[in-house]
């Protein structure tokens, strides 16, 4: 009779309860003193990716409370650095999924909000948004020494597959805090310009082929030094319509100039507008620590130009993801003649309608580099013709010293 009853005792005893999901990890930012942040606790490597290659579908491959960090992120910090990434065959689809939570549905694949590049230029079989940069094989290398810029998106993502030793770095300089050390005077006469860029001064872009052709920036890459020798075949001017030099970044302001493509200020000529491009960003940037001189023939710095506390420099390891604003930052690169070792970086420029960064004037800065088309197979051909131009430019030991004054 006992057994009975502890049989039915046992039989009514309720069943241990599932354990409920638990939320999703976020990850965390750490503000940098220059600005943007380093994310912390984020892995592309675990993202859920759609099993078709050919989907453009990527919305959904990061919990939404990790993509409304990321995003919220972005528009606090406007630059996000993401360490230690593992490496991974689906990297370039993982970078596009990681990409789709910046942007509106689609948008990857719209060349309209997404440049996309043919293979020849850098571009992924399947994945033509993301771009190879580098000296490996199949990617483009850039050979312009330095140059502040934005680039033709909202948004950009870098990614380093490969670093070399060092060298390579990448320079960014927070837009608003270089208004805000402008002085009275100058943010008034920033407020006051309207910028017309175009490709007049330039091969037709893109940058590396602007720098294959021969056009040159100063030593600090805040001035056009020498204009394109030669022009691609399908050059067009592309003038844009005149845009303001300084913007609104979600309630404050940001300085904004690219003097590569820097064509004038309304009512200005074209070397004033130079020269006052090169003084608005010079005394945003800081005084650089050192200055190098330029070689005479080649018109690129013979030695790394040190630049001051206002100046990120990122020193690129294996793993590496920096995303940023680019009405938030501006960037430069650095020479490749000071890379030690091989690098291979993967590039996407994007909107970022989701992020609530959408309709900067970036696009208007690079005309001819391929803002909103596709990288013509001939630009690729052209690069091929013009391998080995760089040591054939000519040049005058006077347009060397010109140049080093600035």
């Amino acid at each position: 009779m006992s057994s009975d009853r502890s049989s039915k005792r046992r039989r009514t005893t309720p069943p241990t309860a599932t354990p409920l999901p638990t939320a999703t990890p976020l990850p965390t930012a750490t503000p940098l003193p220059t600005g943007g942040a380093v994310v912390h606790g984020f892995d592309l490597g675990a993202l859920i990716l759609p099993e078709e290659q050919g989907s453009t579908s990527f919305e959904d491959a990061v919990p939404e409370s990790v993509a409304h960090f990321m995003r919220d992120a972005i528009k606090t910090h406007g630059m996000l650095i993401i360490r230690g990434q593992r490496p991974s065959e689906e990297r370039a689809r993982e970078l596009v999924a990681f990409a789709s939570q910046f942007a509106a549905p689609g948008a990857l694949f719209d060349p309209v909000r997404a440049i996309q590049f043919e293979v020849d230029g850098g571009g992924q079989p399947g994945l033509p948004m993301v771009r190879a940069l580098g000296t490996v094989k199949d990617s483009m290398l850039c050979r312009m020494g330095y140059e502040w810029h934005v680039d033709a998106s909202d948004l950009t993502i870098l990614y380093c597959e490969t670093a070399p030793a060092a060298g390579a770095e990448t320079l960014f300089a927070n837009a608003i805090e270089m208004h805000e050390a402008l002085s009275p005077e100058q943010q008034a006469l920033a407020e006051s310009l309207r910028v017309v860029y175009s490709a007049r001064y330039s091969a037709g872009g893109p940058a590396w082929l602007d720098a294959e052709c021969g056009l040159r920036m100063n030593a600090t890459g805040t001035r056009l030094a020498r204009p394109a020798l030669r022009r691609k075949p399908t050059w067009e001017l592309g003038a844009s319509q005149p845009v303001p030099a300084a913007i609104d970044v979600h309630g404050r302001r940001a300085l904004q100039l690219s003097p590569k493509n820097l064509d004038h200020f309304v009512g200005y000529e074209h070397e004033a507008s130079q020269r006052i491009a090169h003084e608005l960003l010079s005394a945003g940037l800081g005084a650089p620590v050192s200055v190098a001189p330029l070689d005479p023939d080649s018109l690129l710095p013979t030695r790394p130009t040190e630049f001051g506390p206002r100046v990120y420099a990122h020193q690129w390891e294996a793993g590496d993801l920096i995303v940023w604003d680019n009405g938030y930052f501006a960037h430069s690169t650095t020479p490749v003649e000071f890379y030690r070792g091989e690098r291979k970086i993967l590039q996407i420029m994007f909107s970022g309608e989701r992020a609530g960064v959408a309709g900067g004037s970036g696009r208007l800065m690079n005309p001819g580099g391929g803002q909103g088309t596709a990288q013509g197979e001939e630009d690729a051909r052209l690069a091929q013709a013009l391998s080995g131009v760089r040591s054939g430019l000519p040049s005058t030991r006077d347009q060397a010293e010109e140049a080093q004054k600035t």
